[in-house]
């Protein structure tokens, strides 16, 4: 395991604007791994909404290039800090109206629209994920205590998975209200997903269909957060100490 320290992107506010969000992408490409830092700006008296910036910093780069600007519509930048994805070239980030697309081969942003019957709610009850290789964008959306996988193949959604969570959820917690059961982060390629139950973090095998109590808060805690899971190897292997010098 190593772990890579990336150049610092200076930015600078300029007088009546301000970021309402940012998020950092990476992706494995031939010749190395690309980063792309994104940003989302509003600013004051501007026309047709917020300014969108996509900065990269290619494998063997120490500086940030912009790469993509361009404005976006203000019925589509959202309230809410989303959970955007990179599948293949191409960014897709959720929001209240429609699901923005932003290609970063052609610096385009376009829209497309949540499955039928499916609103969505940046209030942790809709998120967007990738499947497959990576290639391919999926909604994981919580419906009256059913969660469901929808897979987009380009065109239109297909209804991938469906896992009822009542019945998993009340024979864990009894004293705990499952109405308010949100999803806080969902694991590349589907394979597990962190929800929230009041104060506790349940973890869902995706394939097993198994539901467990991952951490629940104390009475000090407020807030739960936003939750990153990272791989790492176990057990863990530690470098070799030197053998101490004689004094």
């Amino acid at each position: 395991m190593s772990m890579t320290v990336l150049s610092g992107l200076n930015l600078t506010i300029s007088q009546g604007s301000m970021y309402i969000w940012t998020q950092l992408f990476s992706k494995q490409e031939e010749d190395g791994w690309s980063c792309f830092y994104l940003i989302v700006k509003d600013v004051m008296d501007a026309p047709g909404g917020a300014l969108l910036s996509v900065y990269m910093l290619q494998n063997c780069d120490d500086v940030w290039r912009l790469h993509v600007h361009l404005t976006l519509a203000s019925d589509l930048y959202p309230q809410l800090i989303p959970k955007g994805v990179l599948v293949d070239n191409k960014i897709y980030l959720a929001t209240e109206n429609a699901i923005v697309v932003l290609d970063l081969t052609s610096s385009i942003a376009s829209t497309i629209q949540p499955p039928h019957g499916v609103s969505i709610d940046l209030g942790k009850t809709t998120m967007l994920s990738r499947a497959d290789d990576g290639s391919v964008l999926c909604l994981i959306h919580i419906n009256e205590l059913q969660l469901q996988i929808w897979l987009h193949n380009g065109d239109n959604w297909s209804l991938l998975d469906t896992i009822c969570l009542s019945e998993m959820c009340a024979n864990m917690l009894e004293d705990v209200p499952t109405a308010d059961i949100r999803i806080n982060h969902v694991g590349d390629y589907n394979d597990f997903v962190f929800l929230e139950m009041g104060r506790c973090v349940l973890y869902l095998d995706v394939k097993s269909r198994t539901l467990r109590k991952g951490y629940e808060m104390t009475a000090d805690e407020y807030h739960l957060g936003d939750i990153y899971p990272f791989m790492m190897s176990w057990p863990p292997i530690f470098p070799t100490l030197s053998p101490a010098r004689p004094f």
